[in-house]
């Protein structure tokens, strides 16, 4: 190859590189601007997603966020107790599930949401009604995590001790009814603890359950609400409260 020739497709590929990193500068800065313009709390009345045209808050949904971030919290403690942000920042490779711990962690609460409304509408539908033993495990309930949760949780997420205990309810009622489905479902095609299957993020219910009902998600919304940094990792403490525990690194 001239000289010349040399020269010219070294241009051309540093042009070309110059232009792709240019790009990808200006596709940085605009999700750093869409991130940082965002407030959580200017949007705790918008819908994370609508059941059967039923919306579910961000702020109602903030109840499930503060139980997961809870979970994986812990996880994240275990990890490494020197950085807790190391692990929800983690990425695992599993073929199509190919996905970043915090993703993979709203997408759990999504769907312990959407259970908790689905089998209660279908409760309801069924004529079952929420008992006084129901009504007290969900006040238990309600109660345990309203000892749990912070100051700064409690103004980060919006919550009330009452909508933690209406969600709670709503809960306990679609627990029952999932315990009584499963009593004459078919699971042979599926293998594992029936409970489990029943859940939000079982397989049975993914399959079986959650395609016979409309939920649409608002994706937009979503994309900005990043768990790891809602009710964890917070300030400039790193509260960690885990069932009735209370750590902080500072």
């Amino acid at each position: 190859m001239k000289k010349g020739n040399r020269t010219f497709h070294f241009r051309f590929f540093i042009g070309i590189f110059l232009v792709l990193l240019a790009l990808c500068a200006s596709s940085y800065r605009k999700y750093r601007l869409q991130n940082v313009s965002f407030v959580y709390a200017d949007h705790l009345g918008d819908p994370v997603m609508t059941i059967d045209e039923k919306p579910v808050t961000l702020r109602e949904f903030g109840c499930y966020i503060f139980e997961v971030e809870a979970f994986f919290q812990r996880q994240a403690y275990a990890y490494n107790p020197k950085n807790l942000t190391q692990y929800w920042n983690t990425h695992f490779s599993v073929g199509e599930k190919s996905t970043f711990l915090y993703d993979y962690a709203q997408k759990i609460a999504l769907n312990n949401a959407a259970a908790d409304y689905i089998y209660a509408e279908m409760a309801e539908s069924s004529g079952m009604e929420s008992g006084i033993v129901d009504l007290n495990h969900a006040k238990n309930r309600a109660d345990r995590i309203c000892t749990m949760i912070t100051p700064e949780q409690w103004n980060a997420t919006g919550l009330t001790p009452g909508l933690i205990l209406q969600v709670k309810k709503r809960s306990t009622l679609a627990a029952r009814f999932a315990k009584e489905y499963a009593k004459t479902a078919d699971f042979s095609n599926y293998f594992g603890n029936t409970g489990e299957l029943m859940g939000g993020n079982g397989d049975f219910f993914q399959n079986e359950i959650l395609p016979k009902h409309k939920v649409i998600y608002n994706e937009e919304l979503l994309k900005k609400v990043r768990l790891g940094t809602i009710t964890v990792n917070i300030g400039d403490t790193n509260y960690f409260k885990i069932w009735g525990e209370k750590k902080a690194k500072k």
